[in-house]
């Protein structure tokens, strides 16, 4: 069996420099609608399995599966948000301002130490890591949607998988070709390239599990 990388985690959540200010996380996220993921009838199309139709999961369902994953950012003793800004090659007189959440807390603490605290020291002081869930992060990316602001919330890969997933990526002849995003990594079978599936508690359907680390951290 073999681990390979799947797909950007971004997409399939979503079908986001200097400090500049604080947000507020919300007492309470409204949950509504629903989201895509995958599911052995819930792929599309994928090398090996043919065209999938694809199952919506209510939103509910959803973050139940993300709760357990954890992501990591940065917070004032108020609890806020780090605003940062950066250039914006579109628009020169119009900074994008982003909130970070890493997969990895050992990023998370460097960008405070490395970075955060050589621009501003004494702000930076006063800050500190919080872990969240992929849930906590998928839910105020849904409610920015609801808002005017202009603020992205961005997943930070870890930079360890990133280069596994490009490693890997070469090695199955696409030379040079980078990986943009959060890889996902998913176990397939060496003899037939088919995928792992594991059948689900109930009812006759099967699930991929997928890795945000590889040989490591389930997600589904």
């Amino acid at each position: 069996m073999q681990i390979q990388p799947f797909v950007n985690l971004i997409g399939l959540l979503m079908r986001g420099a200097v400090m500049k200010s604080f947000i507020r996380l919300g007492a309470t996220l409204g949950i509504a609608g629903s989201v895509f993921l995958t599911g052995l009838s819930g792929i599309g199309n994928l090398p090996g399995m043919g065209n999938l139709e694809a199952i919506a999961l209510p939103q509910d369902q959803v973050v139940k599966k993300l709760q357990e994953v954890p992501v990591f950012t940065l917070t004032n003793p108020k609890g806020e948000f780090v605003v940062l800004s950066r250039n914006n090659a579109n628009n020169a007189s119009k900074p994008v301002s982003q909130v970070g959440f890493f997969i990895s807390k050992q990023d998370a603490q460097k960008f405070l130490d490395n970075r955060l605290k050589k621009e501003n020291p004494q702000l930076a002081s006063t800050l500190q890591v919080r872990p969240l869930s992929l849930a906590d992060y998928y839910k105020i990316v849904q409610e920015s949607k609801k808002k005017s602001d202009s603020v992205i919330y961005t997943l930070v890969p870890t930079q360890q998988q990133v280069a596994s997933a490009t490693s890997m990526l070469n090695q199955n002849g696409k030379k040079g070709e980078q990986f943009n995003g959060i890889p996902l990594f998913v176990p397939k079978f060496k003899k037939d390239n088919s995928y792992l599936t594991i059948p689900l508690a109930k009812g006759n359907e099967r699930y991929i599990p997928s890795f945000l680390r590889k040989n490591k951290q389930w997600l589904c």
